[in-house]
């Protein structure tokens, strides 16, 4: 039997496939890029164990949802993830620059510093990272980033992707404003 099809004998757990369904959503919802799909994939498929095959058929569910709810003109507000405030994508790899360490080095504690700052404006952060900024950070600071970007807390552009057209991407998707000290003048 090919690997590809062998997943759909499997069944999941009901409880498990809605707990999958509605984290994926989440996940999707706040990437708004097709392009992180697999991305997201690879990180549930990481921490629950679920093969991805059986998480690419959620996907695709959970696509086929959004798409038959969508309305032809959305309109450019910011939009929610959770409802309850709206969104700010933070360009983290940039912020993580704007204090060094005594080494030089980018701090992630800048990225706290930004979250703590945009929720007293009432904001949600969606902090974007490009995959460079885990190698330069030192190594508990690495560390903690690689477990927020598991925890999906932090999301990371794919390896050799523009992390600044990555944010704007993102941004523009969902209406939101950008939290950078980046002009974008590339």
């Amino acid at each position: 039997m090919p690997a590809r099809s062998r997943h759909r004998h499997l069944q999941l757990d009901p409880v498990l496939r809605a707990r999958l369904v509605a984290e994926f959503r989440e996940w999707w919802t706040r990437a708004g890029r097709p392009g992180l799909v697999q991305h997201i994939l690879g990180n549930m498929s990481e921490a629950h164990g679920v093969p991805m095959g059986m998480l690419k058929d959620i996907a695709r569910s959970v696509r086929a949802e959004h798409e038959s709810k969508r309305t032809p003109t959305q309109a450019a507000v910011p939009r929610t993830i959770t409802g309850m405030a709206p969104l700010a994508v933070v360009d983290g790899s940039n912020l993580a620059w704007a204090r060094t360490t005594d080494d030089g080095l980018p701090r992630l504690d800048n990225l706290a510093l930004v979250r703590a700052a945009l929720a007293e404006r009432s904001y949600q952060a969606l902090v974007v990272v490009d995959a460079a900024l885990r190698h330069q950070l030192e190594r508990q600071d690495a560390s903690e980033l690689e477990r927020q970007i598991a925890a999906q807390e932090v999301i990371q552009a794919p390896a050799e992707t523009d992390g600044d057209r990555w944010v704007i991407s993102i941004a523009d998707h969902h209406g939101a404003p950008v939290v950078s000290n980046d002009r974008f003048d590339e």
